[in-house]
């Protein structure tokens, strides 16, 4: 059993019709999607500033 899963996210959102719950869960994957690459671009140039690197061209 997981614990850490609580369903659907479909079934998590009580409001709104099915398709309302599904633009909403898309809209907050791209936000979560976008926030995980910016932060992952900030690592790599800190990272990249701490060593003393640079990009290839």
């Amino acid at each position: 059993m997981e614990f850490h899963y609580k369903g659907s996210p479909l079934h998590q959102i009580k409001e709104g019709e099915v398709g309302e719950r599904l633009q909403h869960i898309i809209y907050t994957k791209d936000l979560l999607d976008t926030y995980m690459l910016m932060l992952e671009a900030l690592v790599e140039k800190i990272i990249f500033q701490i060593y003393g690197l640079k990009r290839r061209q």
